[in-house]
């Protein structure tokens, strides 16, 4: 897949992702994992498990493996990925379904620790043979009861100059995947706007961003520096080209 990718003259990414107790493991029965004991995310009327320090360890270890696996494979960018409700590093983060009082709950700082040691342990991997991308959700660390300023303002002060690049999202899997005649376009633009004031890094938006006209203007304007166009490119393969 990477050679045919590179044949192209493109680059290859791969997404690596632990679902957590986003899985409800329907077939193994295994009891998914998750920051607390709490209800699967998913259909299945499955009870997740709060993570053990040897669990938090364990998803490091395997992620790292991972990791080497697609260098070997010859990835040019690898994902961290805490995005679209369905990653165990976006539920930690999650004021949510992180209810726990360790080094790895409470305030923002413990919740996004998780997060920051699989990023270092994937830049030790990657470092000069791969860049690191972090696919973030921003709506949901926004703000809430008790939040004197967003909590995305405080994520990026943590990790912010952390991967080559950012990739942020709104919402969850069905709000990034609506139908285009239920919703209009680039209703996560107002999400996005103040994202690139908050790291040096390079920031990519994706969803409902789905006119070129569109994401011409959301760049000039400086909103984002790339737009993320995988449906929109299947549907056209030749919009990169246009």
């Amino acid at each position: 897949l990477v050679e045919q990718v590179h044949a192209h003259g493109s680059l290859a990414g791969i997404e690596l992702v632990h679902n957590g107790m986003a899985e409800g493991n329907f077939y193994t029965r295994i009891p998914p994992l998750g920051p607390s004991n709490l209800p699967v995310t998913t259909h299945e009327p499955i009870q997740a498990r709060a993570m053990s320090r040897t669990d938090i360890d364990d998803l490091r270890r395997r992620h790292r493996q991972a990791v080497q696996r697609s260098l070997r494979a010859g990835y040019d960018l690898v994902y961290v990925y805490a995005a679209h409700g369905l990653t165990t590093l976006q539920h930690f983060l999650s004021r949510r379904y992180n209810l726990r009082d360790d080094e790895y709950g409470g305030t923002l700082e413990n919740r996004a620790r998780l997060l920051s040691e699989v990023l270092e342990d994937t830049l030790e991997e990657c470092e000069g043979r791969a860049a690191v991308a972090c696919r973030v959700v921003v709506d949901e660390l926004l703000g809430g009861e008790g939040i004197e300023r967003p909590e995305i303002e405080q994520l990026f002060e943590l990790v912010g100059e952390l991967p080559d690049l950012w990739d942020v999202m709104v919402g969850f899997w069905p709000d990034d995947s609506r139908t285009s005649r239920f919703t209009h376009e680039a209703w996560t633009e107002e999400h996005f706007r103040g994202i690139k004031q908050l790291t040096s890094k390079p920031v990519v938006g994706i969803g409902w961003l789905t006119s070129p006209d569109t994401r011409v203007r959301l760049i000039r304007d400086g909103v984002v520096h790339l737009v993320g166009a995988a449906r929109p490119s299947i549907a056209d393969p030749f919009l990169p080209v246009k």
